[in-house]
């Protein structure tokens, strides 16, 4: 039995769990074995009793994106995360307040990724997470500075068109 199958009864059953426990079952599963993540960050987040604090939750998702957009070679893989960071993103960016410096972070980790692929996989980032950000105003503006990066005006300018089309009428239009 390896450490991930020890804690998914633990986690499962929803009783209190340390939060270093739990941080650490997350990290060697988001190494280990990219398919057995939660289904949203924050949504796990609020199971780790006692609550992990905003620097830890920050650097497990810094740690989490960062290692699960290394995987390369699997479109569906990266294409599953890329949805998951849209979802993250909008959960983190409707609390109140909103934890800026994990969305800067997160912004940073996507930047890296897209100077960093192939063109069909970066294809795959601004179709499935890029775009879908952009259909919030208020998220859009976060990202203005990479109209000055020349690796990633192009994918900028893209997404900011497709955003553009959904104003106001989507997430914080």
């Amino acid at each position: 039995m390896n450490e991930r199958d020890e804690a998914r009864p633990r986690l499962s059953a929803q009783q209190p769990e340390a939060a270093k426990r739990v941080q650490e079952w997350l990290r060697f599963a988001a190494m280990h074995q990219p398919q057995a993540e939660p289904r949203t960050l924050p949504e796990f987040a609020e199971q780790i009793r006692p609550q992990c604090s905003p620097e830890e939750f920050h650097a497990f998702v810094m740690d989490y994106f960062a290692c699960q957009l290394s995987v390369r070679g699997d479109p569906g893989h990266l294409q599953t995360v890329a949805q998951k960071l849209v979802r993250t993103f909008w959960a983190l960016a409707d609390l109140e307040p909103a934890p800026t410096e994990t969305l800067l972070g997160l912004k940073q980790v996507l930047g890296a990724a897209l100077r960093s692929v192939d063109d069909s996989a970066r294809e795959i980032l601004v179709t499935h997470c890029l775009e879908p950000l952009f259909e919030s105003r208020r998220i859009a503006a976060m990202f203005t500075e990479w109209e000055d990066d020349d690796r990633l005006r192009d994918v900028y300018q893209r997404a900011l068109a497709w955003g553009e089309g959904f104003w106001p009428h989507t997430r914080g239009g």
